[in-house]
């Protein structure tokens, strides 16, 4: 992968009704040779001397077992041999705001040997959401597509998202730096995932369960599958990852040291706390708490609430002053009535 700095997709106003925005994907595509070779490694230098002739690549037909996939931080790896990793991404996706438009995601081919080498096969793609056309369906949101055609044969693809927390996986092109929706493309999904009573089922194109996501951060594939049909899997994988972070559907755990609760224990100013004046004052082994500290967004929120219950009690007399008045009237009225 190369080591620059990943570029964001630069949007242009739309020319046709069924593109509601377009995207200058020259730019998403820069990813280097075609083929999938890479004449750095990831730290700017030349390339490792561990790496295998660029003539050896995975043969994609290959039917793989089914595994559980663990993913931490920007690696990839099989539970049961977490020393072997399998996919790299560019980025860590838990971690990633929406102002990320491009991730690159890496195979390791494996020769059997020690040597092993990475093959960036696939981009995860992410445009902001904008309103779509009326009478057509706007571009996917999320999308991946291949870096080269040898390591990712399946093409490009789309992740929509349905109703009732249902995502689809849907064959799209790339015409004049767009993204559009292939022909056909709702006839022809690829992948299917439904989440329900705190489990993400996936399906195949024949709706037959191929894995199981009980948390974000573990696939287990329950099918066995073929190798350029478990890249794809993975890349939406990713990509799901990415979309529950943005949305805050997973908890992100706060670093060390950010959380003052985690400090000690207490929080200055809290009931319980002590305070090394009044140690000091009341002498050792004696400890005496500190009222409660009322900071004024407290003070705001109490103000504001009572005078609400006085804006409240004002409005009721107002309105028994009103009934009062009526009745009398009301009374007045008939006593001065006189019969006919």
């Amino acid at each position: 992968m190369s080591a620059s700095t990943p570029k964001s997709p630069v949007l242009f106003p739309a020319e046709k009704d069924n593109a509601p925005y377009r995207v200058q994907t020259s730019m998403l595509l820069d990813t280097g040779p075609s083929d999938g070779t890479d004449s750095t490694d990831s730290t700017g230098g030349a390339s490792a001397p561990t790496d295998i002739s660029h003539t050896f690549v995975a043969d994609p037909a290959d039917i793989l077992p089914p595994t559980v996939l663990v993913l931490d931080g920007q690696v990839i790896y099989a539970e049961n041999a977490p020393g072997v990793v399998l996919y790299e991404s560019g980025l860590g996706l838990a971690g990633l705001t929406p102002a990320t438009k491009r991730v690159e995601l890496e195979r390791l081919d494996y020769d059997g040997s020690t040597r092993v080498r990475k093959r960036g096969f696939y981009v995860l793609g992410h445009i902001n959401k904008f309103l779509p056309s009326l009478f057509k369906p706007g571009p996917p949101e999320w999308f991946i597509y291949s870096l080269s055609s040898r390591t990712a044969p399946l093409g490009v693809f789309g992740w929509r998202e349905g109703p009732t927390d249902a995502w689809e996986a849907l064959p799209a092109r790339i015409e004049k730096h767009e993204f559009h929706w292939a022909d056909g493309a709702k006839d022809n999904v690829l992948f299917r995932a439904r989440y329900k009573k705190g489990v993400c089922t996936w399906t195949d194109a024949e709706h037959k369960e191929v894995a199981k996501l009980y948390e974000a951060s573990r696939l287990v594939v329950t099918e066995p599958l073929r190798r350029d049909l478990r890249d794809v899997l993975v890349a939406l994988w990713c990509c799901y990852v990415w979309a529950q972070a943005l949305n805050r559907h997973v908890p992100v755990p706060v670093p060390r040291g950010k959380n003052p609760v985690a400090h000690r224990g207490r929080i200055p100013g809290s009931p319980g706390h002590t305070s090394r004046a009044h140690r000091g004052a009341t002498g050792r082994g004696t400890t005496q708490t500190t009222p409660p500290r009322r900071n004024s967004r407290t003070n705001n929120i109490e103000e504001g609430r009572c005078q609400v219950l006085a804006d409240q009690d004002r409005d009721r007399q107002v309105d028994l002053t009103h009934a009062a008045t009526l009745v009398q009237l009301n009374h007045h009225l008939r006593s001065a009535r006189t019969p006919v």
